[in-house]
């Protein structure tokens, strides 16, 4: 799956707010214009809300798609791609996120709660 590029070109579009001081409310109305974008496999991202400090990303695709990873391997690799390539401050003051996924649009199964960026993958240049 090639998500991480592509999403990471997709997220890169978006205005990032200077340090953020954002609710996650308020940064989900932000980023809106992400909903919709379907990305090599045939997984879009579906849904963007807040719950409470939460910001909750849920991601659909074909049935199985996530049958070889579980929700913190897609929650990581969601993440890599939503960090990287600029200095992304979402998680200052305590904000959170979860990638949930479906699939088909069925039930959704939740990731775990992330709180901050992952670290770089070993060997990559600092930006």
């Amino acid at each position: 799956m090639i998500l991480n590029p592509i999403l990471a070109l997709a997220l890169a579009a978006q205005a990032a707010p200077e340090p953020i001081a954002m609710t996650p409310t308020q940064f989900a109305a932000a980023i809106q214009g992400v909903v919709g974008q379907t990305y090599q496999g045939g997984v879009r991202i579906a849904r963007i809300y807040a719950e409470g400090q939460i910001l909750v990303i849920v991601l659909d695709g074909p049935a199985g798609w996530r049958s070889m990873r579980s929700t913190a391997e897609v929650s990581s690799q969601f993440l890599t791609g939503f960090c990287e390539d600029r200095d992304f401050e979402y998680f200052v003051n305590g904000n959170l996120m979860r990638v949930d996924t479906t699939e088909g649009g069925g039930a959704a199964r939740p990731g775990p709660v992330i709180r901050t960026c992952p670290p770089p993958p070993t060997g990559a240049h600092p930006q």
